[in-house]
């Protein structure tokens, strides 16, 4: 969850701010789907959920002839790590948020071997690797043995959100209106110096961008 109250006060917004300094996120605004649950028998209260080397963990995996074919890899709430923002003097304002985050997935030797193959964790890697070879958002993927066996990957999911509109400014908050016809989305701003912080109005989310309550902006 995000820190106190933002002050309010205000500034010159007029032009572009880059360097994302630091930014504050909600990481349960919307429970992260679960990918590896799908098909699985419903867990009842007071009963304790299946070991993960009993239960079918194969993120919808399909791997045959050394080859993926089909493959679910999820994530949780994604870290933002980049952006920009200008406010011009014509009113519109236009700016982008990148995201990206470092995650796990486990293969039990029963998912990777439910097609026929029966391939090594190097294997794997290298056919998971050749699968997002073309794909955008993941990469960095790395498999390695792990204890009780199977396979025990980690991969980097990476995204971009886009946005403009025009906007206003007013005793320290500024509306946004979006150019595709979001309702207006409003956020208290300080600009110190070379830096612009921007907090969502009310704890409400930053250019309607899921989960961001504020972002810190450098010059």
């Amino acid at each position: 969850m995000c820190g106190g109250e933002l002050d309010a006060c205000g500034g010159e917004l007029l032009g572009g701010w880059g360097i994302v300094t630091s930014a504050c996120q909600d990481e349960a605004y919307t429970p992260p789907f679960q990918a590896t649950l799908l098909d699985q028998p419903v867990t009842f209260a007071r009963e304790p959920p299946p070991e993960r080397t009993g239960a079918d963990w194969c993120a919808k995996l399909a791997l045959q002839g050394g080859q993926v074919t089909e493959i679910a890899l999820g994530h949780q709430t994604l870290p933002v790590v980049g952006g920009n923002v200008t406010y011009n003097a014509d009113g519109t304002y236009m700016g982008t948020l990148t995201y990206r985050g470092t995650y796990g997935q486990y293969f039990s030797r029963s998912c990777l071997t439910a097609h026929g193959d029966n391939p090594s964790c190097a294997d794997f890697d290298a056919a998971l690797n050749a699968f997002f070879q073309s794909s955008s958002g993941i990469s960095g993927i790395a498999c390695a043995d792990a204890a009780e066996g199977g396979c025990e990957c980690s991969y980097e999911f990476a995204a971009a959100a886009a946005f403009n509109g025009t906007w206003a400014a007013s005793d320290g908050v500024v509306t946004h209106f979006d150019a595709f016809g979001k309702l207006p989305s409003r956020a208290d701003y300080c600009v110190s110096g070379t830096v612009l912080e921007l907090r969502g109005h009310e704890r409400t989310f930053l250019w309607d961008q899921a989960g961001v309550r504020g972002v810190v902006f450098a010059q």
